[in-house]
């Protein structure tokens, strides 16, 4: 018995031990010019996301960006995304499940955006260049 109590005890320790990763719920406009990093991912998109001109949005490598139904992500200011996916949060993915990411408004605010060795699958209407500058490396 004092056995099977000290192997629970180490395996329950051993346990706290391994690092979890959080989920982090975003929506609406940034305030500050911010990193995602993978300690915090999955970002779950659950309202729409906007970058505001002169900010940056920094999604890191193994970044999980999970866009929930009729969200999109709109950058007038600038995103850099490495190594990182933008992707569905439905269980059972298929295309249409989110709306799309934008660079600039079209009008008034020309964003920027770059994406290297990226995934991006599951947008409704793809990606939007209104009237920004978009990079693609390796997606």
């Amino acid at each position: 018995m004092k056995k099977s109590a000290l192997l629970f005890v180490i395996l329950i320790n051993g346990l706290t031990l391994i690092p979890s990763h959080a989920q982090t719920d975003v929506s609406g406009i940034i305030s500050t010019s911010t990193t995602w990093t993978a300690s915090g991912s999955p970002y779950i998109i659950s309202g729409n996301v906007i970058v505001p001109s002169e900010l940056t949005l920094i999604v890191e490598s193994d970044v999980v960006v999970r866009f929930q139904s009729n969200t999109g992500l709109y950058v007038n200011g600038t995103l850099q995304a490495t190594s990182a996916q933008f992707i569905s949060d439905n269980s059972s993915p298929q295309r249409g499940d989110w709306d799309f990411i934008q660079i600039g408004d079209g009008w008034n605010y020309s964003g920027t955006a770059s994406f290297t060795t990226c995934i991006i699958r599951y947008g409704g209407t793809g990606t939007y260049r209104g009237n920004g500058i978009f990079r693609l490396g390796d997606i």
